[in-house]
């Protein structure tokens, strides 16, 4: 219950955020909260089993709070923002990114997250339909 609380809090932050910062100084921000940075040429760590399975709780909760409490239909900028900020906190490799695709005459927008080098909670094949414009 108390990581639900958690996750509502730092949703409620994020939407807060998106409205008075550009996106690229909230990724900024974010990674500086990173405890230790890999250096480059490092390779990756897979997260533990436990720390997959509070991804997964932080995922669904983020997921709840947004579609059932915010009547969100696409949640998954904020959701992928939440994610990345207690990946940080963890210390694990993960960075948010965003992509644009072309849908018929509209423009549709998708984040998600990526730890140790693999998308997080993604179908397969639905990233390659997105042009990316932003990581971090």
């Amino acid at each position: 219950m108390l990581l639900l609380a958690w996750v509502g809090g730092w949703l409620l932050y994020y939407e807060c955020l998106l409205r008075l910062r550009p996106l690229p100084v909230i990724l900024a921000q974010i990674q500086a909260k990173k405890t230790s940075l890999p250096e480059a040429g490092d390779v990756m760590t897979a997260p533990t089993c436990n720390q997959l399975i509070t991804m997964d709780k932080i995922y669904r909760g983020a997921t709840f709070w947004m579609t059932r409490i915010g009547r969100s239909s696409r949640p998954c900028l904020r959701r992928s923002l939440v994610l990345r900020h207690w990946c940080a906190k963890q210390g694990l490799s993960a960075r948010v990114v965003i992509g644009a695709k072309k849908d018929g005459s509209d423009l549709r927008g998708h984040g998600w997250l990526v730890v140790a080098g693999r998308p997080y909670h993604e179908e397969p094949g639905l990233l390659e339909q997105y042009t990316v414009f932003l990581e971090g």
